[in-house]
């Protein structure tokens, strides 16, 4: 099996876990309301580990193409820090906004030492540390950066790509591993991604070993509708790879906005829920019609503001990439 394009499948998946997240971010801080609406939205974060299947299938890829581990390394940089930066600016901004008109910051705790500040915009905090996160998503991101280091240190040696991947499955599905090394909690996800793209390189003995270590880390360590949503996305990614007609793979809304995920991921708590959630009082939340209607214009904001942010700062953080 080979990807000829840009299979937009991978985009379309991180579109609707995106926007599953930012329903759920809108909704988990009022009061739940025993509606349909309500019920569903708690079911956003499955959001989550769908990010780290896609993450982990393109990083195998990525990590496949690179000349050295420095090389993988540098454009992983270039992709992730150049927005979170700017997001963390965001959060910074909403906070002076409620300062300045409600004379107090009622939306996060800024880190309140130099230590804790390095800890932030080296994305070492929780669950790397005991510092919490001052963006409700950035324990997301730790993962992430964990596991591009994982991936650089096996390019030191090409030979130890896989057995790298094989050992981290391995210790992902041992109980109790994850109080040792956070990232084995969530690792089965990135590994499950992985023997995607193994399987897709024509490496079928690999993948099926990686797939059975992978599933046996989400079946021991996941709530069980997590395992429902990874084998969803993992057939579905697996048949976009042998799409031959377009029936999915072809470009749509939900690919455009996973083009610019990674941007709405990042400014839709500081601009959604930080700022604009206040609004939100009586009918706006007992009327389902008008809720609805409010998450709906939230999220169209937060959209915006997200194309925005792409444009400005993620698209040109990525053509530095490219050229590393």
């Amino acid at each position: 099996m080979k990807v000829e394009s840009r299979n937009y499948w991978l985009d379309t998946l991180r579109g609707i876990s995106c926007i599953a997240v930012v329903i759920f971010h809108l909704n988990e801080p009022i009061p739940f309301q025993n509606n349909f609406y309500q019920s569903f939205a708690k079911f956003g974060w499955m959001g989550v580990p769908v990010f780290f299947i896609v993450s982990g299938y393109c990083i195998q890829l990525a990590a496949a193409r690179s000349n050295s581990a420095l090389s993988f390394f540098g454009k992983r940089f270039f992709r992730i820090y150049p927005p979170y930066i700017f997001s963390i600016i965001l959060v910074l901004s909403v906070c002076a906004i409620k300062k300045l008109t409600i004379g107090v910051n009622d939306v996060t705790v800024l880190p309140s030492s130099f230590p804790a500040w390095i800890a932030t915009i080296l994305l070492m905090t929780n669950p790397a540390s005991s510092i919490p996160t001052i963006n409700w998503v950035y324990w997301t991101l730790t993962y992430e950066v964990i596991f591009y280091l994982i991936v650089s240190i096996s390019l030191l040696n090409k030979r130890m790509r896989l057995p790298t991947l094989y050992i981290f499955a391995f210790l992902s599905v041992i109980p109790g591993s994850e109080h040792y090394f956070f990232v084995l909690n969530q690792f089965s996800f990135f590994s499950l991604g992985a023997s995607l793209n193994e399987l897709n390189r024509g490496n079928r003995a690999e993948s099926i070993s990686l797939f059975i270590l992978s599933i046996l880390g989400i079946l021991l360590k996941q709530p069980p509708v997590s395992l429902v949503v990874a084998s969803l996305s993992y057939f579905s990614i697996l048949f976009s790879l042998n799409d031959s007609e377009k029936k999915i793979t072809r470009e749509n809304w939900f690919s455009q906005v996973g083009e610019a995920s990674y941007s709405l991921y990042l400014s839709h708590v500081p601009i959604g829920c930080y700022l604009l959630l206040q609004f939100r009082t009586g009918l706006w939340i007992e009327f389902l019609p008008l809720h609805i209607f409010y998450d709906l214009v939230v999220l169209a904001t937060c959209l915006i503001a997200a194309k925005i942010l792409y444009n400005l700062v993620e698209k040109p953080s990525m053509l530095i990439a490219k050229k590393i």
